[in-house]
């Protein structure tokens, strides 16, 4: 029943307007986020991120079962995840049980922006940051609007995520610096040792 639903005209009709306002105004939208049945909801994130995953395989190396298998499920996994993390979160800090598929639904949206942003990392890759940037507003709205958290704390409960995220990033963008200065130094240091063998060959020839 709710294959078929989700595949009936009127239905697809829904999530085409839905996400013409959530390119639009995404604030807006995750203000009042569908209520979408499982099904549904991990059929559109799958062909999502099977677009993602291809439009991502031409800026690197095209391994096709990469972008329509891995990364979807990749995808999957990470909004269960964090979906899982927030649950639990909110049962301790605000003693509530909330909604699990809303908040799996609130989670995907909210990091739509961050995988489409992330595309552009191999060329400025700071663009992550804003990205991830956009996630926690979104995700801030979604959870006070749809579960009426108090908007203080859910901002700090967000903004220190955001802290701990960026400490990671800060980490790998120098662990990757300090790599590639390495990398350069033996391969300078390989140049040099070739030159100083062609020397010797010439001189012994001579």
């Amino acid at each position: 029943m709710d294959t078929q639903q989700s595949t009936s005209p009127s239905h697809i009709k829904s999530v085409l307007l839905y996400f013409a306002l959530y390119f639009k105004n995404p604030l807006l939208a995750l203000k009042n986020v569908p209520s979408w049945s499982l099904i549904h909801l991990v059929i559109i994130q799958i062909l999502f991120s099977v677009l993602i995953g291809f439009i991502s395989d031409q800026f690197t190396e095209f391994i096709l079962i990469k972008g329509i298998f891995f990364f979807p499920v990749s995808s999957v996994v990470t909004t269960l995840l964090g979906a899982g993390f927030f649950y639990f979160l909110f049962l301790v800090i605000f003693n509530t049980e909330v909604s699990f598929l809303k908040l799996y639904t609130i989670v995907f949206l909210s990091h739509i922006p961050f995988l489409i942003l992330r595309l552009f990392k191999v060329w400025i890759a700071p663009i992550e940051l804003i990205g991830f940037m956009a996630t926690a507003a979104l995700l801030t709205v979604g959870f006070v609007e749809n579960f009426q958290f108090p908007k203080k704390k859910m901002i700090r409960i967000v903004g220190a995520l955001f802290a701990i995220y960026l400490t990671v990033w800060i980490a790998q963008q120098i662990s990757m610096s300090k790599k590639s200065v390495d990398a350069r130094k033996n391969l300078d240091t390989d140049v040099e040792m070739e030159q100083s063998v062609d020397q010797i060959q010439k001189e012994l020839d001579f």
